[in-house]
């Protein structure tokens, strides 16, 4: 295993670049997405259906789409005393949500980290079957499972082997494939000193029955994997895994992708695009995998940039970058309930968001000027609805899609 003195320094800079997370409700200071309150948001509007959130002190609002149309919103929540806890709703027909269901057993379990990387990972397969995976407030990571499409779930299961160590460990993310075996993964520094972010390692678990199969997939590899940039999990059409996370080596910090076929066997890590963003802390933003291509955030020229690749063969496309009066803010999030064969993502700005359209490497923006809070996109009736949270206060609003 790695040095510890190793540890230590990258700990170090890792604490000095402000990425380390906090279990305090607040984002670290210099995280990507840090962001003053917005003035004057707007109340919920009764056209989205989501009124009932105000009723909720949300955070991390998220949706999350169905491959049968289905449609579920998922947000933490304070709970009594200490802790948070996960809640999801379910949208029904006449398009009310129905009451929302509790997914964690033990209330008050889940982590209160309010950084958006580390939200809960949220996977909706076919016949009412959703996996839900978080960090605990005791640095382990959970999952749960419903068969009743989000009416009630299963008592959650531990993903960790090493349960109630306390290490270091988050950012996880969770799919779902056809056969209805969950795949989750998450970084986690259980061989790292107490209290530091790295070394740490890329583990995967696989949910079949209730069985729990963890593995380390960066075993093998002499450098620490980047300790504070969200996973992404993705299950696609051909049945192929793919995981997608940003590495480090030599200095540099880019993103990697790891697959397995049908047969569930893991090949080697192989990057995206060649050596590129060269710095010592983490950026605190994740890749995402959509269809064949993976998207990723870097700035290694000054300006805060979109990447898209398709294989590891090094090319990349540049799906958008910094303007003298745009910016990019966080990473791009998949827009929930797209049209049949469409991506759409929602990539969130300075001074407001915007809605990218297409597939592989190639992306066009469809749509401009969306409230900065939004954090979260779903197509709705044919309209835009927009999600996001402003100090444990639920924000939406509907627009038609003109696209």
């Amino acid at each position: 295993m790695r040095q510890a003195s190793l540890a230590f320094l990258l700990a170090a800079a890792l604490l000095a670049a402000g990425c380390a997370p906090r279990d305090d409700g607040r984002e670290a200071p210099g995280a990507a997405g840090d962001q003053a309150p917005e003035i004057g948001a707007p109340e919920i509007e009764v056209s989205t259906g989501l009124g009932f959130l105000k009723d909720h002190d949300v955070h991390q609002a998220q949706f999350a789409g169905g491959p049968d149309g289905s449609l579920y919103v998922v947000w933490r929540q304070p709970a009594d005393g200490r802790g948070s806890d996960l809640w999801l709703a379910r949208r029904g027909e006449g398009g009310a949500f129905m009451p929302p269901v509790r997914i964690n057993d033990v209330s008050g379990s889940v982590g209160n980290v309010d950084l958006d990387e580390s939200r809960a990972g949220v996977a909706v397969g076919a016949g009412g079957l959703i996996a839900v995976a978080w960090s605990t407030g005791d640095s382990d990571i959970r999952a749960a499972i419903s068969r009743d499409g989000g009416a009630s779930f299963a008592p959650s299961l531990n993903l960790n082997s090493d349960e109630g160590s306390r290490a270091y460990r988050g950012f996880v993310d969770i799919d779902l494939d056809a056969a209805g075996i969950a795949h989750a993964a998450w970084i986690d520094g259980r061989f790292a000193p107490p209290r530091a972010e790295e070394p740490a390692e890329l583990f995967y678990a696989r949910i079949e029955d209730d069985l729990v199969t963890e593995i380390n997939l960066t075993e093998q590899q002499a450098d620490s994997i980047c300790g504070c940039c969200r996973i992404d999990v993705d299950v696609r059409d051909d049945d192929t895994l793919v995981i997608a996370f940003r590495n480090t080596g030599g200095g540099y910090r880019d993103i990697f992708r790891i697959e397995a076929g049908a047969d569930r066997a893991f090949g080697e890590p192989a990057r995206l695009g060649p050596p590129m963003w060269e710095l010592r802390g983490c950026p605190v933003i994740g890749p995402l995998n959509v269809g064949e291509a993976t998207l990723w955030s870097e700035a290694s020229t000054g300006k805060r940039r979109i990447l898209a690749a398709v294989d590891t063969g090094g090319d990349f496309e540049v799906v958008a970058e910094d303007g003298e009066a745009w910016r990019i803010e966080r990473p791009p999030r998949r827009v929930a309930g797209a049209p049949p064969g469409e991506y759409l993502l929602l990539l969130p700005g300075r001074p407001g968001g915007r809605i990218l359209k297409g597939r592989g490497s190639s992306w066009s923006v469809v749509a401009e000027d969306l409230p900065r809070w939004a954090m979260s996109a779903a197509v709705i009736g044919g309209d835009l609805v927009l999600l996001g949270d402003l100090d444990g206060e639920a924000q939406a609003e509907s627009r038609p899609l003109k696209f």
